[in-house]
């Protein structure tokens, strides 16, 4: 007839998701009201973990989190990615774009303005296309051609 509730592989399976998150110091019944933002921000995305879906929106995630913490999201994006999900991960933090993302995408007053590789755009040229000042950029040399 009915589903049972069972909380100790509810409570179990809270536990396994946080430590995923790097809370694993935490019970799965503290609430969540005592808890810093960051750690706030790291519960909601260990949900995400719990239903993974083909994409995950990322708006400036780490922006409460301790090093870390956002060491442990970034383990989890790492994962993510290789499991087929796609994320959209928006940040002002470049060094952080730089690392996770293949792709960027810079938007400027909300007009989209580049969408380029990410290894193929240093963290200076991504500054000017962001502030619209593309004419300090010195032009790239051109790629030597690729030897077999």
């Amino acid at each position: 007839c009915c589903g049972v509730i069972s909380q100790k592989q509810l409570h179990r399976h809270a536990t396994e998701l946080l430590a995923k998150v790097g809370l694993d110091h935490l019970s799965p019944t503290t609430p969540t009201r005592l808890l810093g933002i960051g750690q706030q921000q790291l519960i909601e995305i260990a949900k995400s973990l719990r239903y993974p879906g083909k994409l995950l929106i990322l708006d400036e995630p780490t922006a409460s989190l301790s090093n870390k913490e956002a060491h442990h999201l970034f383990q989890r994006i790492e994962e993510l990615k290789r499991s087929g999900t796609s994320i959209l991960y928006i940040s002002h933090r470049l060094d952080e774009v730089k690392s996770l993302c293949d792709r960027i995408t810079i938007l400027r007053d909300g007009r989209h303005v580049l969408t380029e590789e990410t290894n193929k755009i240093s963290t200076t040229e991504m500054v000017a296309w962001m502030s619209g000042d593309i004419e300090s950029i010195k032009p790239r040399p051109p790629s030597p051609p690729k030897s077999d």
